[in-house]
Protein backbone atom coordinates (compact mmCIF):
# COMPACT_ATOMS: atom_id res chain seq x y z
CA UNK A 1 0.00 0.00 0.00
CA UNK A 2 1.22 3.33 -0.23
CA UNK A 3 1.84 6.06 1.89
CA UNK A 4 1.00 9.80 1.05
CA UNK A 5 -0.68 12.76 2.56
CA UNK A 6 -3.85 13.02 1.63
CA UNK A 7 -5.36 16.89 1.72
CA UNK A 8 -9.21 17.19 1.39
CA UNK A 9 -11.36 20.68 -0.25
CA UNK A 10 -14.15 20.53 1.88
CA UNK A 11 -17.24 22.90 1.62
CA UNK A 12 -20.51 22.85 3.38
CA UNK A 13 -23.60 23.97 1.52
CA UNK A 14 -27.46 23.88 2.09
CA UNK A 15 -27.67 22.14 -1.22
CA UNK A 16 -26.21 19.64 -3.85
CA UNK A 17 -27.73 17.33 -6.49
CA UNK A 18 -26.69 13.61 -4.97
CA UNK A 19 -28.40 12.29 -1.84
CA UNK A 20 -27.11 9.66 0.90
CA UNK A 21 -29.78 6.48 1.45
CA UNK A 22 -33.30 5.22 -0.06
CA UNK A 23 -34.78 9.24 0.07
CA UNK A 24 -35.96 10.85 -3.54
CA UNK A 25 -33.69 11.72 -6.10
CA UNK A 26 -33.10 14.54 -8.06
CA UNK A 27 -34.71 15.34 -11.31
CA UNK A 28 -34.38 13.56 -14.00
CA UNK A 29 -33.27 10.03 -11.89
CA UNK A 30 -35.41 7.63 -10.55
CA UNK A 31 -34.80 5.74 -7.34
CA UNK A 32 -34.53 2.22 -6.90
CA UNK A 33 -32.97 -0.37 -4.22
CA UNK A 34 -31.26 2.65 -2.44
CA UNK A 35 -29.48 3.98 -5.91
CA UNK A 36 -30.95 6.54 -7.91
CA UNK A 37 -30.81 5.95 -12.38
CA UNK A 38 -30.56 8.46 -14.82
CA UNK A 39 -31.16 7.74 -18.73
CA UNK A 40 -29.19 10.13 -20.78
CA UNK A 41 -30.18 10.42 -24.31
CA UNK A 42 -26.40 11.94 -25.17
CA UNK A 43 -24.40 9.55 -27.36
CA UNK A 44 -20.78 8.67 -25.82
CA UNK A 45 -18.32 5.59 -26.35
CA UNK A 46 -18.14 3.64 -23.79
CA UNK A 47 -15.63 5.27 -21.97
CA UNK A 48 -17.18 8.33 -22.55
CA UNK A 49 -20.49 7.13 -20.92
CA UNK A 50 -18.57 5.83 -17.82
CA UNK A 51 -16.63 9.25 -17.55
CA UNK A 52 -19.78 11.36 -17.78
CA UNK A 53 -21.30 9.43 -14.94
CA UNK A 54 -18.43 9.91 -12.72
CA UNK A 55 -18.93 13.79 -13.23
CA UNK A 56 -21.49 13.36 -10.58
CA UNK A 57 -20.16 10.45 -8.76
CA UNK A 58 -21.49 7.56 -10.47
CA UNK A 59 -20.84 4.78 -12.63
CA UNK A 60 -22.90 2.62 -15.59
CA UNK A 61 -25.78 0.70 -14.30
CA UNK A 62 -25.13 -2.40 -13.14
CA UNK A 63 -28.25 -5.13 -12.99
CA UNK A 64 -27.41 -7.71 -10.66
CA UNK A 65 -30.98 -8.96 -10.43
CA UNK A 66 -34.02 -9.61 -12.24
CA UNK A 67 -35.45 -6.90 -10.14
CA UNK A 68 -33.43 -4.18 -10.95
CA UNK A 69 -33.74 -5.36 -15.18
CA UNK A 70 -37.60 -5.33 -14.32
CA UNK A 71 -37.25 -1.89 -12.83
CA UNK A 72 -35.00 -0.41 -15.87
CA UNK A 73 -37.22 -2.03 -18.49
CA UNK A 74 -40.28 0.34 -17.36
CA UNK A 75 -37.95 3.26 -18.37
CA UNK A 76 -35.80 1.90 -21.32
CA UNK A 77 -36.66 3.49 -24.44
CA UNK A 78 -36.79 0.39 -26.94
CA UNK A 79 -35.66 1.79 -30.09
CA UNK A 80 -32.49 2.58 -28.45
CA UNK A 81 -29.21 1.02 -27.32
CA UNK A 82 -27.82 1.75 -24.24
CA UNK A 83 -24.39 1.63 -22.25
CA UNK A 84 -24.28 -0.72 -18.85
CA UNK A 85 -21.91 -1.62 -16.73
CA UNK A 86 -20.36 -4.36 -18.38
CA UNK A 87 -16.28 -4.55 -19.00
CA UNK A 88 -13.86 -7.69 -20.00
CA UNK A 89 -11.84 -7.81 -16.49
CA UNK A 90 -8.87 -6.36 -16.92
CA UNK A 91 -4.92 -6.42 -14.85
CA UNK A 92 -4.08 -3.56 -12.97
CA UNK A 93 -0.05 -5.08 -13.36
CA UNK A 94 1.31 -2.92 -15.76
CA UNK A 95 3.19 -5.37 -17.29
CA UNK A 96 0.03 -6.88 -18.56
CA UNK A 97 -1.87 -5.62 -21.01
CA UNK A 98 -4.84 -3.46 -20.66
CA UNK A 99 -6.90 -5.17 -23.33
CA UNK A 100 -5.76 -8.02 -22.09
CA UNK A 101 -8.69 -10.95 -22.03
CA UNK A 102 -10.77 -11.86 -18.81
CA UNK A 103 -14.04 -12.54 -18.39
CA UNK A 104 -17.21 -9.73 -18.80
CA UNK A 105 -18.14 -8.44 -15.17
CA UNK A 106 -19.58 -5.52 -14.26
CA UNK A 107 -16.95 -2.41 -13.62
CA UNK A 108 -16.40 -2.92 -9.86
CA UNK A 109 -15.21 -6.58 -10.44
CA UNK A 110 -17.85 -8.34 -9.02
CA UNK A 111 -19.34 -11.44 -11.41
CA UNK A 112 -22.21 -11.77 -13.46
CA UNK A 113 -24.88 -13.58 -11.94
CA UNK A 114 -27.70 -12.75 -13.52
CA UNK A 115 -27.79 -12.07 -16.85
CA UNK A 116 -29.94 -11.28 -19.96
CA UNK A 117 -28.06 -12.13 -22.77
CA UNK A 118 -29.64 -11.78 -26.43
CA UNK A 119 -26.79 -14.45 -27.28
CA UNK A 120 -23.36 -15.61 -25.72
CA UNK A 121 -20.56 -13.07 -26.38
CA UNK A 122 -17.79 -13.64 -28.97
CA UNK A 123 -14.74 -13.92 -28.11
CA UNK A 124 -13.50 -10.47 -27.98
CA UNK A 125 -16.65 -8.81 -26.87
CA UNK A 126 -15.17 -6.05 -24.52
CA UNK A 127 -18.37 -4.36 -23.24
CA UNK A 128 -22.07 -4.50 -23.13
CA UNK A 129 -25.05 -2.58 -23.78
CA UNK A 130 -29.07 -3.22 -23.91
CA UNK A 131 -29.80 -4.03 -27.48
CA UNK A 132 -32.78 -2.45 -28.97
CA UNK A 133 -35.77 -4.10 -30.77
CA UNK A 134 -35.11 -6.96 -28.29
CA UNK A 135 -37.17 -7.02 -25.04
CA UNK A 136 -34.03 -5.45 -23.52
CA UNK A 137 -31.77 -8.13 -23.86
CA UNK A 138 -28.03 -7.54 -23.38
CA UNK A 139 -25.64 -7.55 -25.94
CA UNK A 140 -21.71 -7.41 -25.79
CA UNK A 141 -19.66 -5.85 -28.33
CA UNK A 142 -16.08 -5.51 -29.17
CA UNK A 143 -16.20 -2.16 -30.74
CA UNK A 144 -16.50 0.30 -27.63
CA UNK A 145 -16.30 3.66 -29.78
CA UNK A 146 -19.81 3.38 -30.69
CA UNK A 147 -21.73 6.25 -29.72
CA UNK A 148 -24.11 4.97 -27.88
CA UNK A 149 -26.58 6.13 -24.83
CA UNK A 150 -26.46 5.19 -21.28
CA UNK A 151 -27.88 5.08 -17.77
CA UNK A 152 -25.97 6.20 -15.21
CA UNK A 153 -26.08 4.83 -11.14
CA UNK A 154 -25.61 6.81 -8.23
CA UNK A 155 -24.56 4.62 -4.98
CA UNK A 156 -26.38 6.23 -1.99
CA UNK A 157 -23.79 4.51 0.50
CA UNK A 158 -20.44 5.10 -2.47
CA UNK A 159 -19.20 7.88 -4.16
CA UNK A 160 -16.54 8.37 -6.79
CA UNK A 161 -14.00 10.97 -7.35
CA UNK A 162 -11.97 10.92 -10.24
CA UNK A 163 -9.07 13.87 -11.22
CA UNK A 164 -10.36 17.15 -11.26
CA UNK A 165 -13.36 16.88 -10.02
CA UNK A 166 -15.58 17.95 -7.39
CA UNK A 167 -18.94 16.38 -5.52
CA UNK A 168 -20.91 16.37 -3.16
CA UNK A 169 -21.92 13.48 -0.25
CA UNK A 170 -25.45 15.40 1.23
CA UNK A 171 -27.99 13.22 3.96
CA UNK A 172 -31.17 14.30 4.11
CA UNK A 173 -32.96 17.05 5.90
CA UNK A 174 -31.66 16.39 9.84
CA UNK A 175 -29.29 13.64 9.02
CA UNK A 176 -25.50 14.07 9.37
CA UNK A 177 -22.58 12.06 7.32
CA UNK A 178 -20.97 9.00 8.77
CA UNK A 179 -17.83 7.74 7.10
CA UNK A 180 -17.39 4.12 6.54
CA UNK A 181 -14.12 3.72 4.42
CA UNK A 182 -12.54 5.52 1.89
CA UNK A 183 -9.38 5.21 0.12
CA UNK A 184 -7.12 7.37 -2.86
CA UNK A 185 -5.25 5.46 -5.31
CA UNK A 186 -6.97 2.58 -7.92
CA UNK A 187 -8.07 -0.69 -6.72
CA UNK A 188 -10.42 -0.78 -10.37
CA UNK A 189 -8.66 -0.57 -14.00
CA UNK A 190 -12.27 0.93 -14.78
CA UNK A 191 -12.87 3.72 -12.73
CA UNK A 192 -11.86 7.00 -13.96
CA UNK A 193 -10.02 6.10 -16.87
CA UNK A 194 -7.15 8.46 -18.16
CA UNK A 195 -6.64 9.26 -21.71
CA UNK A 196 -3.22 10.23 -20.83
CA UNK A 197 -1.47 8.28 -18.53
CA UNK A 198 0.71 5.20 -20.04
CA UNK A 199 2.53 2.28 -18.33
CA UNK A 200 6.54 3.22 -18.39
CA UNK A 201 8.41 0.90 -16.51
CA UNK A 202 7.43 -2.62 -14.68
CA UNK A 203 9.09 -0.90 -11.23
CA UNK A 204 6.24 1.63 -11.33
CA UNK A 205 3.17 -0.27 -10.00
CA UNK A 206 -0.52 0.65 -8.78
CA UNK A 207 -1.46 1.39 -5.26
CA UNK A 208 -3.95 3.08 -2.89
CA UNK A 209 -3.83 4.97 0.20
CA UNK A 210 -6.48 4.83 3.16
CA UNK A 211 -7.75 8.28 3.78
CA UNK A 212 -10.74 6.91 6.48
CA UNK A 213 -9.10 9.82 8.77
CA UNK A 214 -8.91 12.48 6.69
CA UNK A 215 -12.63 12.20 5.47
CA UNK A 216 -14.02 11.55 9.04
CA UNK A 217 -12.25 14.94 10.12
CA UNK A 218 -13.51 16.78 7.57
CA UNK A 219 -17.13 15.25 6.85
CA UNK A 220 -18.07 13.22 9.72
CA UNK A 221 -21.37 14.55 11.52
CA UNK A 222 -22.06 17.15 8.13
CA UNK A 223 -25.43 17.31 6.64
CA UNK A 224 -23.60 18.21 3.44
CA UNK A 225 -19.78 18.24 2.18
CA UNK A 226 -18.14 18.60 -0.84
CA UNK A 227 -15.29 16.68 -1.63
CA UNK A 228 -12.61 17.70 -4.31
CA UNK A 229 -10.11 15.95 -5.58
CA UNK A 230 -6.46 18.12 -4.85
CA UNK A 231 -4.26 16.06 -7.83
CA UNK A 232 -0.96 16.54 -6.72
CA UNK A 233 -1.48 17.22 -2.80
CA UNK A 234 -2.96 13.40 -2.81
CA UNK A 235 0.10 11.65 -4.34
CA UNK A 236 0.85 9.31 -6.60
CA UNK A 237 -0.76 6.09 -5.66
CA UNK A 238 -0.59 4.70 -8.96
CA UNK A 239 1.39 6.71 -11.60
CA UNK A 240 0.86 4.48 -14.39
CA UNK A 241 -3.12 4.84 -14.63
CA UNK A 242 -4.14 7.49 -12.71
CA UNK A 243 -5.52 8.26 -9.48
CA UNK A 244 -9.08 8.80 -7.96
CA UNK A 245 -10.70 9.07 -4.43
CA UNK A 246 -13.90 6.46 -3.37
CA UNK A 247 -15.85 7.47 -0.55
CA UNK A 248 -18.00 4.85 1.78
CA UNK A 249 -20.53 6.54 3.78
CA UNK A 250 -24.40 6.73 4.99
CA UNK A 251 -26.48 8.73 6.86
CA UNK A 252 -27.71 8.96 10.68
CA UNK A 253 -30.06 11.37 12.18
CA UNK A 254 -28.61 14.77 13.02
CA UNK A 255 -29.94 14.17 16.83
CA UNK A 256 -31.10 11.16 18.91
CA UNK A 257 -33.83 11.15 21.48
CA UNK A 258 -33.89 8.19 23.89
CA UNK A 259 -36.91 7.53 26.50
CA UNK A 260 -38.97 4.71 27.22
CA UNK A 261 -42.29 3.62 25.39
CA UNK A 262 -43.43 3.68 29.03
CA UNK A 263 -43.50 4.63 32.35
CA UNK A 264 -45.80 4.80 35.79
CA UNK A 265 -48.09 7.99 36.46
CA UNK A 266 -45.79 10.21 38.90
CA UNK A 267 -42.11 8.29 38.56
CA UNK A 268 -39.19 10.20 36.76
CA UNK A 269 -39.14 9.60 33.01
CA UNK A 270 -35.62 10.42 31.49
CA UNK A 271 -35.36 12.20 28.46
CA UNK A 272 -31.68 11.95 26.50
CA UNK A 273 -31.19 14.14 23.71
CA UNK A 274 -27.68 14.15 21.53
CA UNK A 275 -27.12 16.55 18.85
CA UNK A 276 -25.17 15.14 16.06
CA UNK A 277 -25.32 17.19 13.26
CA UNK A 278 -22.76 19.84 12.98
CA UNK A 279 -24.54 23.63 12.42
CA UNK A 280 -23.84 25.68 9.62
CA UNK A 281 -24.95 28.81 11.03
CA UNK A 282 -24.67 29.18 15.67
CA UNK A 283 -25.62 26.49 17.96
CA UNK A 284 -28.72 25.06 17.56
CA UNK A 285 -32.16 26.01 19.47
CA UNK A 286 -34.22 22.93 20.46
CA UNK A 287 -38.09 23.12 22.45
CA UNK A 288 -39.29 19.99 23.55
CA UNK A 289 -42.72 19.45 23.93
CA UNK A 290 -43.84 16.44 26.26
CA UNK A 291 -47.08 15.79 24.80
CA UNK A 292 -48.80 16.77 28.31
CA UNK A 293 -48.98 20.52 27.54
CA UNK A 294 -45.71 21.26 28.77
CA UNK A 295 -42.92 22.06 26.94
CA UNK A 296 -38.94 22.54 28.21
CA UNK A 297 -35.60 24.56 26.63
CA UNK A 298 -32.80 22.06 25.77
CA UNK A 299 -29.34 23.01 25.75
CA UNK A 300 -27.71 20.86 22.93
CA UNK A 301 -23.82 21.20 22.90
CA UNK A 302 -22.35 19.51 19.85
CA UNK A 303 -21.65 15.66 20.68
CA UNK A 304 -23.07 15.89 23.96
CA UNK A 305 -26.13 14.54 25.76
CA UNK A 306 -28.95 16.46 27.41
CA UNK A 307 -31.12 15.05 30.19
CA UNK A 308 -34.52 16.03 31.31
CA UNK A 309 -36.30 14.58 33.88
CA UNK A 310 -40.46 14.64 33.33
CA UNK A 311 -42.92 13.19 35.52
CA UNK A 312 -47.06 12.56 33.94
CA UNK A 313 -49.50 12.83 36.67
CA UNK A 314 -52.31 11.18 34.42
CA UNK A 315 -52.39 7.58 32.73
CA UNK A 316 -52.84 8.22 28.69
CA UNK A 317 -50.55 7.97 25.58
CA UNK A 318 -48.01 11.33 24.75
CA UNK A 319 -46.29 12.43 21.87
CA UNK A 320 -42.76 13.64 22.44
CA UNK A 321 -41.15 15.94 19.99
CA UNK A 322 -38.20 17.98 19.33
CA UNK A 323 -37.81 20.75 17.33
CA UNK A 324 -34.53 22.01 16.64
CA UNK A 325 -33.47 25.35 14.03
CA UNK A 326 -29.86 26.65 13.67
CA UNK A 327 -29.69 28.84 10.53
CA UNK A 328 -31.72 28.03 7.48
CA UNK A 329 -31.74 24.14 8.66
CA UNK A 330 -34.85 22.57 10.64
CA UNK A 331 -34.75 19.11 11.85
CA UNK A 332 -37.19 17.45 14.09
CA UNK A 333 -38.00 14.37 16.54
CA UNK A 334 -40.88 12.58 17.49
CA UNK A 335 -41.30 9.59 20.42
CA UNK A 336 -44.62 8.07 21.84
CA UNK A 337 -44.85 7.23 25.15
CA UNK A 338 -46.87 5.37 27.23
CA UNK A 339 -48.20 6.19 30.74
CA UNK A 340 -49.93 3.95 33.10
CA UNK A 341 -51.31 2.86 36.56
CA UNK A 342 -48.95 0.52 38.02
CA UNK A 343 -51.13 -2.98 38.87
CA UNK A 344 -52.17 -2.75 42.74
CA UNK A 345 -54.05 -5.50 44.78
CA UNK A 346 -55.13 -8.17 42.83
CA UNK A 347 -58.01 -10.69 44.16
CA UNK A 348 -60.27 -13.33 43.12
CA UNK A 349 -64.04 -13.04 44.03
CA UNK A 350 -65.58 -16.29 43.33
CA UNK A 351 -65.41 -19.64 40.97
CA UNK A 352 -67.97 -21.23 39.00
CA UNK A 353 -68.28 -24.80 38.93
CA UNK A 354 -71.63 -25.67 36.43
CA UNK A 355 -73.80 -24.49 38.54
CA UNK A 356 -72.31 -23.86 41.20
CA UNK A 357 -70.88 -20.81 42.87
CA UNK A 358 -68.31 -20.99 45.49
CA UNK A 359 -66.54 -18.27 47.55
CA UNK A 360 -62.84 -17.77 46.40
CA UNK A 361 -61.93 -19.14 49.84
CA UNK A 362 -63.67 -22.54 49.03
CA UNK A 363 -62.94 -22.65 45.19
CA UNK A 364 -63.98 -26.56 43.90
CA UNK A 365 -64.02 -28.05 40.40
CA UNK A 366 -65.05 -31.45 38.93
CA UNK A 367 -61.95 -33.21 37.46
CA UNK A 368 -62.02 -33.17 33.86
CA UNK A 369 -64.69 -30.48 33.86
CA UNK A 370 -64.17 -26.44 33.25
CA UNK A 371 -64.18 -24.19 35.85
CA UNK A 372 -64.04 -20.08 35.88
CA UNK A 373 -62.48 -17.69 38.03
CA UNK A 374 -63.69 -14.37 38.35
CA UNK A 375 -60.95 -11.81 38.90
CA UNK A 376 -59.96 -8.48 38.75
CA UNK A 377 -57.20 -6.04 40.03
CA UNK A 378 -57.89 -2.26 42.02
CA UNK A 379 -55.73 -0.73 39.86
CA UNK A 380 -54.04 -0.96 36.24
CA UNK A 381 -54.35 -1.40 32.54
CA UNK A 382 -53.14 -3.84 30.00
CA UNK A 383 -52.68 -6.36 31.82
CA UNK A 384 -51.27 -10.16 31.76
CA UNK A 385 -52.03 -12.35 34.07
CA UNK A 386 -50.47 -15.50 34.39
CA UNK A 387 -51.65 -18.55 36.74
CA UNK A 388 -49.16 -21.42 37.56
CA UNK A 389 -49.25 -24.44 40.27
CA UNK A 390 -45.73 -24.49 41.85
CA UNK A 391 -42.96 -24.12 38.98
CA UNK A 392 -45.90 -24.92 36.03
CA UNK A 393 -47.76 -22.03 34.31
CA UNK A 394 -50.40 -23.40 32.46
CA UNK A 395 -52.38 -20.97 32.13
CA UNK A 396 -51.76 -16.87 30.72
CA UNK A 397 -54.06 -14.28 29.09
CA UNK A 398 -54.26 -10.25 28.81
CA UNK A 399 -57.18 -8.08 29.48
CA UNK A 400 -57.21 -4.57 28.54
CA UNK A 401 -59.27 -3.01 31.67
CA UNK A 402 -57.91 -4.45 35.14
CA UNK A 403 -60.20 -2.83 37.53
CA UNK A 404 -62.91 -4.91 36.01
CA UNK A 405 -64.11 -8.34 36.99
CA UNK A 406 -63.06 -10.85 34.44
CA UNK A 407 -64.50 -14.66 34.27
CA UNK A 408 -60.94 -16.65 33.56
CA UNK A 409 -61.88 -20.17 31.94
CA UNK A 410 -59.90 -23.36 33.17
CA UNK A 411 -60.19 -25.74 30.47
CA UNK A 412 -61.09 -29.37 31.19
CA UNK A 413 -57.56 -29.96 29.92
CA UNK A 414 -56.02 -27.78 32.64
CA UNK A 415 -57.84 -29.48 35.53
CA UNK A 416 -56.27 -32.76 34.39
CA UNK A 417 -53.10 -31.41 34.35
CA UNK A 418 -53.60 -30.34 37.88
CA UNK A 419 -55.33 -33.62 38.93
CA UNK A 420 -57.91 -34.69 41.58
CA UNK A 421 -56.62 -32.99 45.30
CA UNK A 422 -56.32 -29.45 46.69
CA UNK A 423 -53.79 -27.71 44.98
CA UNK A 424 -52.35 -24.18 45.57
CA UNK A 425 -52.24 -21.77 42.59
CA UNK A 426 -50.26 -18.26 42.51
CA UNK A 427 -51.52 -15.88 40.31
CA UNK A 428 -49.89 -13.13 39.52
CA UNK A 429 -50.55 -9.70 37.03
CA UNK A 430 -48.62 -7.16 36.01
CA UNK A 431 -48.19 -4.50 32.92
CA UNK A 432 -45.25 -2.78 31.43
CA UNK A 433 -44.67 -0.09 34.59
CA UNK A 434 -45.29 -3.03 37.51
CA UNK A 435 -41.99 -4.15 38.93
CA UNK A 436 -42.25 -5.97 40.97
CA UNK A 437 -45.43 -7.90 39.88
CA UNK A 438 -48.47 -8.20 42.44
CA UNK A 439 -49.69 -11.76 43.06
CA UNK A 440 -52.04 -13.88 45.23
CA UNK A 441 -52.62 -17.23 46.46
CA UNK A 442 -56.01 -19.26 45.94
CA UNK A 443 -56.70 -23.16 46.48
CA UNK A 444 -58.43 -25.28 44.57
CA UNK A 445 -59.89 -28.22 45.30
CA UNK A 446 -60.32 -31.09 42.47
CA UNK A 447 -62.82 -33.33 43.15
CA UNK A 448 -63.74 -36.47 40.58
CA UNK A 449 -67.78 -37.47 40.58
CA UNK A 450 -68.65 -39.62 43.61
CA UNK A 451 -68.84 -43.29 42.80
CA UNK A 452 -69.18 -46.82 44.21
CA UNK A 453 -70.93 -45.41 47.45
CA UNK A 454 -71.81 -48.02 49.93
CA UNK A 455 -72.37 -47.84 53.57
CA UNK A 456 -73.24 -50.78 56.60
CA UNK A 457 -73.96 -49.90 60.36
CA UNK A 458 -71.06 -51.69 62.85
CA UNK A 459 -73.81 -51.02 65.43
CA UNK A 460 -75.94 -54.54 66.47
CA UNK A 461 -78.68 -52.81 68.44
CA UNK A 462 -79.67 -49.64 67.09
CA UNK A 463 -82.88 -48.84 68.60
CA UNK A 464 -81.53 -49.22 72.28
CA UNK A 465 -77.94 -47.27 71.19
CA UNK A 466 -76.96 -43.64 71.41
CA UNK A 467 -73.87 -44.67 69.38
CA UNK A 468 -74.12 -45.98 66.13
CA UNK A 469 -70.91 -46.87 63.88
CA UNK A 470 -71.26 -46.71 60.11
CA UNK A 471 -68.81 -47.56 57.72
CA UNK A 472 -68.49 -46.09 54.66
CA UNK A 473 -66.61 -46.34 51.46
CA UNK A 474 -66.13 -44.74 48.01
CA UNK A 475 -64.33 -46.28 45.02
CA UNK A 476 -64.20 -42.50 43.99
CA UNK A 477 -64.98 -38.93 44.66
CA UNK A 478 -63.15 -38.29 47.67
CA UNK A 479 -63.15 -35.71 49.64
CA UNK A 480 -66.90 -35.77 49.56
CA UNK A 481 -69.71 -34.68 51.98
CA UNK A 482 -71.83 -37.19 53.05
CA UNK A 483 -75.34 -36.33 54.55
CA UNK A 484 -76.97 -39.13 57.56
CA UNK A 485 -80.65 -39.43 57.62
CA UNK A 486 -82.15 -41.02 61.00
CA UNK A 487 -85.51 -41.96 61.33
CA UNK A 488 -86.87 -42.77 64.98
CA UNK A 489 -89.76 -44.74 65.83
CA UNK A 490 -91.94 -41.89 66.31
CA UNK A 491 -91.77 -40.55 62.88
CA UNK A 492 -88.83 -38.11 64.10
CA UNK A 493 -86.12 -37.51 61.44
CA UNK A 494 -82.49 -36.70 62.27
CA UNK A 495 -80.09 -35.20 59.62
CA UNK A 496 -76.37 -34.65 59.87
CA UNK A 497 -73.89 -33.98 57.43
CA UNK A 498 -70.19 -35.43 57.77
CA UNK A 499 -66.98 -34.56 55.23
CA UNK A 500 -65.28 -37.48 54.11
CA UNK A 501 -61.84 -37.03 52.96
CA UNK A 502 -60.33 -40.64 52.39
CA UNK A 503 -61.93 -43.59 50.61
CA UNK A 504 -62.77 -45.35 53.24
CA UNK A 505 -64.06 -44.21 57.17
CA UNK A 506 -65.98 -45.14 59.99
CA UNK A 507 -68.32 -42.40 61.15
CA UNK A 508 -70.07 -42.11 64.96
CA UNK A 509 -73.51 -41.04 64.70
CA UNK A 510 -75.04 -39.63 68.35
CA UNK A 511 -78.46 -38.93 69.15
CA UNK A 512 -80.88 -38.95 72.03
CA UNK A 513 -83.98 -39.84 69.37
CA UNK A 514 -85.52 -43.27 70.42
CA UNK A 515 -86.05 -45.85 68.83
CA UNK A 516 -84.25 -44.52 65.65
CA UNK A 517 -83.01 -46.13 62.88
CA UNK A 518 -80.56 -45.65 60.17
CA UNK A 519 -81.44 -44.50 56.98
Amino acid sequence: MCRAALELLVLVTLGCRSSAGDASCPEPQRAFQGSCFEFVAHHRSFVGAQAWCEESGGHLAFIPDENTQYFLQEHLDPQRDMWIGVARAASLNVQDSATAEGPLSWLDDSHITFSNWASSPEPGAACGHILKHSGFQWAATGDCDRKLSFMCQFESRRAIVCAGQTIALQCASGQVLVIDGGFYGRKNVHYCQSTTSTATTSSQQCGWVNVVESLTAHCQGRQVCHIAEAGKSFGEPCPPLGNYLSVDYHCEEGFTMTMNTSAAVFTDVTIIIKWLLTPSRGKPLCRLSTGDGHFLHVDSPVGLESRLIHRYTHPSTCVVAVDCTSGDMHVTSQKIITIMEPVTDIRVTRCYAGTQTFHATDCRALYGRAFQMQMAVKTGLNISYRIQSEETVFLGFFVVKGNVSHNISVTPEMVKQLGPGCHQLTISASNMVTFPEVSTELQVCILEQVAGLQASVLTDDCLHSSDIAVDVSLEQGAPALLLFSLTGDNSISFYETRDMNARKAIFHISHPIQGMEDQ
